[in-house]
């Protein structure tokens, strides 16, 4: 009788087991991609940051742009609402180098990885002539946006092996563009022989990336 018991137990394990080892189902899972386009600007020009949800609920969720502080904590900068596919986008701004994340509200809700959207400085050149007598001296003027009073821009010359600084002067306080302090500088040069210049500008403190103006190209006469 007892070997006939522990037959029977041994079956009956043999039938719930499986059943225990079985898995939950129905617990689910999101993700929520990011990207920008560009991921690299020019001050005062725009950036697209979209991506996609996935998961329950992902189809008219509600969706948060979020930046990263000096502190390392994130904010909200916007929400929108994805489509039906869980697809969003936001336009940004930004002023300088910023980390995003977006946050979607699906079930459970989900979080994307940091994106860095870089800001470059907005460099622009002009020159008194473009076509300067041999030895007169041209003056190369113009703006960095936004404001670096007192540093230094560099103003280059196009040669065979690249760009080579051939003077520099200081930057200056200037008019404002609308609310956006800016700075200018003015430097005058003697022109000998043609050649292509452009300003560089690199402003060295993590907020901001370093950038060129334009060229100018010079013609001796």
């Amino acid at each position: 009788m007892r070997r006939v018991i522990v037959i029977v137990l041994a079956a009956a394990l043999g039938l719930i087991g499986p059943a225990l080892a079985k898995k939950p189902t129905g617990s689910g899972s999101s993700t929520i991609t990011i990207a920008a386009a560009p991921s690299s600007l020019v001050f005062g020009s725009s950036s697209t940051i979209s991506g996609q949800a996935t998961g329950k609920k992902a189809g008219g969720a509600s969706v948060e742009l979020q930046s990263e502080s000096s502190t390392g904590a994130f904010s909200k900068v916007a929400t929108t609402t994805a489509d039906s596919t869980g697809h969003y986008s936001f336009k940004v701004t930004p002023t300088q180098n910023t980390t995003y994340r977006v946050l979607a509200h699906t079930a459970p809700a989900g979080t994307s990885s940091k994106l860095r959207v870089n800001v470059l400085v907005k460099v622009t050149l002009a020159v008194s002539t473009t076509k300067p007598k041999a030895g007169s001296m041209v003056r190369f003027s113009g703006s960095v946006l936004p404001a670096y009073n007192g540093k230094v821009v560099q103003i280059q010359r196009k040669t065979r092996t690249g760009f080579k600084t051939v003077a520099q002067t200081t930057l200056g306080a200037a008019t404002p563009l609308g609310t956006v302090a800016r700075s200018k500088f003015s430097k005058g040069l003697r022109i000998r022989k043609n050649g292509t210049y452009r300003v560089l500008f690199n402003p060295a403190d993590g907020l901001r990336e370093p950038n060129t103006s334009p060229t100018r190209t010079l013609r001796v006469h």
